[in-house]
């Protein structure tokens, strides 16, 4: 167990507490650690990689159409690519993630190419 600041009234809480006891903010909400689901949307057969930003830590490696799963402690920034670019996680799709959250990694076409981009969603569906 840790001790968080409650962004509320700034007391100290417990990181597993739901709410906190001083005021009854939700905690939960804003605890950071936990663990992450990424659905990894695309049809590419490379190797795809769950970069830690900060730490240069790999955090998953599957294929396109796998959910990633990891666990964090902190928001953290990642950068998802495939192993062509596996020496250059600055290239990547970059975003930060929070525990106990599910995001979904994409390709979107528009005038200007391709590019990649790392949204929060409410449910995974992976259309199997």
């Amino acid at each position: 167990m840790a001790l968080i600041k409650c962004p509320e009234c700034g007391k100290d809480v417990s990181d597993k507490a739901k709410v906190c006891i001083n005021c009854g903010c939700p905690i939960q909400e804003i605890n950071p650690s936990g663990t992450v689901s990424i659905l990894i949307g695309g049809t590419a057969i490379v190797k795809m990689y769950v970069i830690n930003v900060k730490t240069g830590e790999e955090l998953w490696c599957g294929r396109c159409g796998q959910v990633a799963k990891f666990d964090v402690n902190e928001e953290t920034e990642i950068s998802v690519i495939g192993s062509l670019e596996r020496r250059h996680p600055e290239r990547g799709a970059k975003a930060v993630v929070r525990g106990n959250k599910r995001y979904e990694y994409k390709t979107v076409q528009s005038g200007l190419g391709i590019s990649y981009v790392i949204n929060e969603v409410d449910v995974i569906d992976s259309g199997r």
